[in-house]
C-alpha cells in the first residue's frame, strides 16, 4: 500500500548515507471474507505474527511519541553521525523544493557536525520517518503515523522495523 511505499523510498534514500540505519517494512495483510453457516458473512484480516514480546507501539493518533532503546548506528567514515528528529524538521522546512534524499542527506550532514554519540533513539528515525512522509514525500497531502510494530536487530545487515497498522 501507500505506507510501504514511502517506506521504501525512505529506505532507499538512508541506503545513501555514510552510516548504517535500520529500514522500515510493513507487514502484508489480507482481508479474508468467511460466510458462517448461518448466512451470515465475516471480515477477517490476517498478517503475519510478530514477537509479542517485541512489540511496540512507537507513535498515536493523538501526538504521543514513545521512546525505546537506542539502536546503533554502524559508522562506515570516522565521523561520529547522530539522526535527531528536530534537525530533519529544520532541513524539511527550509526547503520543500528540494529532493526527498537531499533532505535527509542535508539533515544527517548537519547533525554529524554536532554528533557527540553513535546511537540514536528508535523512536527518532520513526518519527523522522513520519515528518518526511507528510512534509517531503506526498508534500503535506499524507502522513503515515501510529506506527507500532517490532524492532529486529539483525547484526549481520542492519537492523529493520516491521510495522503493522499504518
Amino acid at each position: 500500500g501507500k505506507a510501504q511505499s514511502f517506506a521504501s523510498k525512505f529506505n532507499e534514500a538512508i541506503l545513501k548515507l555514510p552510516f548504517t540505519l535500520p529500514t522500515i517494512e510493513f507487514l502484508p495483510c489480507w482481508v479474508y471474507m468467511v460466510q458462517l453457516a448461518s448466512g451470515e458473512r465475516k471480515a477477517y484480516l490476517v498478517e503475519p505474527s510478530l514477537d509479542v514480546n517485541q512489540y511496540k507501539k512507537f507513535n498515536d493518533n493523538q501526538g504521543n511519541v514513545y521512546t525505546s532503546r537506542a539502536v546503533p548506528l554502524v559508522r562506515q567514515t570516522r565521523q561520529k553521525p547522530t539522526f535527531g528528529l528536530g534537525t530533519l524538521l529544520e532541513v524539511i522546512e527550509e526547503s520543500d523544493e528540494e529532493s526527498e534524499e537531499s533532505n535527509i542527506e542535508s539533515a544527517i550532514n548537519k547533525e554529524r557536525e554536532q554528533a557527540t554519540e553513535e546511537e540514536v533513539d528508535q523512536s527518532d528515525i520513526l518519527q523522522a520517518f513520519s515528518c518526511w512522509t507528510h512534509k517531503v514525500a506526498s508534500r503535506r497531502r499524507y502522513l503515515v503515523f501510529d506506527l507500532q510494530g517490532t524492532y529486529v536487530d539483525n547484526l549481520l545487515v542492519r537492523g529493520e522495523y516491521r510495522l503493522t497498522d499504518p
